[in-house]
């Protein structure tokens, strides 16, 4: 009787874990892409770049209730020759409910980006939070938004460093038009930094940190219809215990447009520009930089083939500056890609 009730057992505990597969691989999809082309510098003559991505991502919707959890892993080759490489892993998963006149959720993101050269020069960023997100829907044309995150982000390089912040944004939405929506709203963020800290007079390294906070103004223009643009501006002003006052300016324009019946335009400019801080050399480790800090600019034409199946050409210029390792990292991309999902 017992082995009889173990086998039974057995078979419903085969047929849930049967049933929850099926189920979880009826909302999975997969992602792959790849692209080459060349990448230029200033210093450097035209090299062959390569980049392959692949994405993985489940959806579980029933009723008021979203659930989204995906997982991505982009490699990249710069310069066969320097071993000029980057690589990125992403995770992320976010649940999101919603009501008659409120959304919430919340979410957790891990990202681990890697970058090393064949001169010794590397870097290892692991980045994970824990974020929330508050909508308030007051009337058909306002919104009020609340987003809120608990970041930590761990830098490996020469100059190593840690940091720990809490960012808190607020804005208010207003359609000024049937498609199209400005918001205002601010920024708040405090942060504590801790970094190694080298003692000009005789050398010896000490964990200090830096403790500072971050505020300022929010703008966004969104518009959507046969073409998309938005434009989102945020200033920042920061004060800390090491460091010199520095303010922060952030663009982020973008503009998408159907061109042809399969034939769209992309265009991207995403800029980062922050006042010099006269943060000593031995305390490099110490100056607080963005968690996204790359400025790039870029035009994509897509071609869409069939159902899950794309063409690309981009024209794209970027930069990375990182204080922790010696110069920016920049340079011209022209690439062809190809886009399929299963």
């Amino acid at each position: 009787m017992r082995s009889e009730t173990l086998l039974i057992s057995r078979l419903l505990l085969l047929a849930i874990i049967l049933l929850l597969t099926v189920s979880v691989f009826a909302q999975v999809r997969l992602q792959l892409s790849g692209q080459s082309g060349i990448f230029m510098t200033e210093n450097s003559d035209p090299r062959v770049y390569l980049m392959g991505e692949g994405n993985i991502r489940y959806r579980l919707q029933k009723r008021r209730i979203n659930w989204q959890s995906s997982a991505s892993l982009r490699p990249e080759v710069f310069n066969v020759n320097n071993q000029l490489f980057a690589n990125r892993f992403n995770l992320r998963s976010d649940l999101a409910i919603s009501g008659k006149k409120i959304n919430y959720g919340i979410g957790f993101r891990h990202i681990r980006q890697s970058f090393s050269s064949g001169v010794g020069s590397s870097i290892d960023t692991k980045l994970s939070d824990i974020n929330g997100h508050f909508i308030w829907r007051l009337s058909p044309s306002y919104h009020f938004n609340v987003t809120a995150a608990g970041i930590q982000r761990d830098v490996e390089a020469d100059i190593p460093s840690e940091l720990l912040t809490g960012i808190m944004s607020m804005q208010l939405r207003r359609r000024i038009r049937q498609s199209t929506w400005l918001g205002l709203g601010a920024t708040v963020e405090q942060f504590a930094l801790d970094g190694e800290v080298q003692d000009p007079d005789i050398g010896t390294i000490s964990i200090e940190t830096n403790e500072g906070q971050r505020f300022g103004p929010r703008v966004s223009l969104e518009h959507r219809s046969r073409h998309i643009f938005s434009l989102h501006y945020t200033l920042l002003f920061q004060r800390s215990s090491r460091t010199s006052d520095v303010s922060e300016h952030h663009w982020r324009i973008f503009y998408g447009r159907t061109l042809l019946r399969n034939v769209s335009l992309l265009f991207l400019v995403d800029s980062y520009v922050q006042s010099t801080s006269e943060t000593d050399e031995t305390e490099l480790a110490l100056a607080y930089t963005p968690l996204e800090s790359e400025d790039q600019v870029y035009c994509k034409l897509v071609y869409n083939l069939e159902a899950g199946r794309s063409l690309s050409a981009r024209l794209a210029w970027f930069r990375n500056n990182i204080p922790q390792v010696a110069g920016d990292f920049q340079g011209v991309l022209l690439t062809v890609g190809i886009k399929v999902e299963y």
